[in-house]
């Protein structure tokens, strides 16, 4: 109904970043209780275009993690543009949506190898 063309790969994130046919080719990527934000932002931004947008639904410490987060939105050419605090329907949780603008390419050496970015995050 709403003319969306998605595509679903059974891979890990670190995988799926580097593989030419899927890296810098998404307008948007979406992530839902994944990981802390400095992990999150390496695991999803090299497969965003330049100029497309992450979506992440975090928790009431998102604040905290976007302080942790400096290092990663630089070095993965990245800026948060907005926060907002909704309530989701249905259930009636609070949650915050953090809107992130990939600015330009993301360097070649991220995403780094399976495991690496929760182990050592960029921050």
């Amino acid at each position: 109904a709403l003319g969306l063309q998605l595509a679903l790969h059974a891979e890990r994130a670190e995988t799926c970043g580097r593989l030419p046919a899927l890296r810098e080719s998404f307008d948007v990527v979406t992530a839902r209780a994944l990981a802390a934000m400095p992990v999150l932002l390496e695991l999803t931004t090299p497969l965003l275009k330049p100029g497309g947008e992450a979506l992440f639904l975090k928790g009431p410490g998102v604040f905290e993690e976007l302080d942790h987060a400096r290092y990663a939105l630089h070095e993965l050419c990245c800026r948060v543009i907005e926060t907002k605090a909704i309530t989701l329907p249905l259930v009636g949780t609070q949650t915050v949506v953090v809107r992130v603008k990939k600015l330009a390419n993301t360097p070649k050496i991220y995403p780094r190898k399976p495991g690496i970015p929760g182990k050592k995050p960029l921050s």
